[in-house]
């Protein structure tokens, strides 16, 4: 941008009525460690990974109410969360979760195995 030239404006939202999901990884019917992969519906480019515990548990806190589109796997390294195509992937393969203001939600998630 060049000094003195039409800028555009920028939107802040600030919010106080977060959200939080929370759940459980499973592979036939017993919980194991995994990886979660979180996709915003309404901004798929701030996907968001977490490692469960060894019991299987996971939690996202803070989050804006929405939907959003969620896939266990085993590690988390096969996939390229920076590739358009790798997020379309998760929101036609994966759960969706739709998360009210100051709600809370949990899901059970299979494991999916994933190849590029």
């Amino acid at each position: 941008m060049s000094p003195g030239g039409d800028t555009s404006p920028i939107e802040v939202v600030l919010r106080d009525d977060s959200a939080s999901l929370s759940g459980t990884v499973r592979s036939d019917r017993k919980t194991v460690r995994g990886t979660v992969v979180l996709v915003p519906e309404s901004v798929p480019r701030q996907v968001v990974a977490i490692s469960t515990g060894g019991d299987g548990r996971f939690q996202f806190q803070s989050l804006a109410p929405g939907r959003y589109f969620l896939v266990a796997v085993k590690t988390g390294t096969e996939m390229d969360l920076e590739n358009p195509e790798t997020l379309r992937r998760i929101q036609s393969l994966g759960e969706s979760v739709e998360l009210q203001a100051d709600g809370a939600a949990s899901i059970d998630l299979e494991v999916k195995k994933w190849e590029e």
